[in-house]
């Protein structure tokens, strides 16, 4: 059993949700969740943040839910899962009512997100070699803490303007997305193709 992370409090917000969800779901990890997978990643995956019964419950990111399963099929099926370790977090790691966080508590989350990233990236020594962006939430943060001017987001799209560094856009595998049909299975795994060839 994993060591439970420390106890953020840099938003009042969601520091009350937290301890509010503590005593409805007291089995849940109910805490600032941190990353998963190595430190030497060469793929690194920002979703937006945790899922109240996903994350939130399990303590890691993105398992639990309907969006994980979406991403780690789209994983598996592009053979990315056996042959490019990756690592996943979020832009804010507390689960935020309605899904939402804040413009203010991206803000305080992006020092955590500016760590990850910091972990697996420097120009020719470190490994990192693609960061993938699940929503424009996430790749706004991205775009932030690399210092780039903010992109357009489109799904699809492969930027290589930083040094050995391609940053990645796809649409976030939520229930909504996929239950409307702006993001089909098929879809996410084919973006997963082009990200493994990448790689290649």
């Amino acid at each position: 059993m994993r060591r439970r992370s420390i106890n953020c409090v840099s938003c009042p917000r969601l520091v009350e949700y937290r301890t509010g969800n503590r005593q409805r779901f007291p089995a849940y990890f109910n805490a600032p969740v941190p990353p998963s997978g190595p430190r030497s990643a060469r793929l690194l995956i920002v979703g937006l943040a945790p899922g109240m019964h996903g994350a939130n419950r399990s303590g890691y990111p993105f398992r639990g839910d309907d969006s994980g399963r979406a991403l780690f099929t789209a994983l598996e099926d592009a053979g990315v899962a056996d042959a490019i370790p990756y690592r996943i977090t979020n832009a804010v790691r507390c689960v935020p009512p309605g899904n939402r966080p804040t413009g203010e508590e991206l803000g305080n989350c992006r020092r955590f997100l500016n760590d990850d990233i910091a972990t697996l990236w420097r120009p020719g020594v470190r490994s990192l070699r693609c960061v993938v962006a699940l929503g424009g939430v996430a790749a706004a943060s991205v775009d932030r803490v690399l210092e780039r001017r903010r992109s357009n987001f489109q799904h699809g799209s492969i930027d290589r303007s930083l040094p050995h560094l391609a940053v990645v856009h796809s649409y976030h595998p939520s229930r909504l997305n996929m239950n409307t049909g702006r993001l089909k299975q098929e879809e996410l795994t084919a973006l997963f193709v082009r990200v493994a060839a990448l790689f290649s």
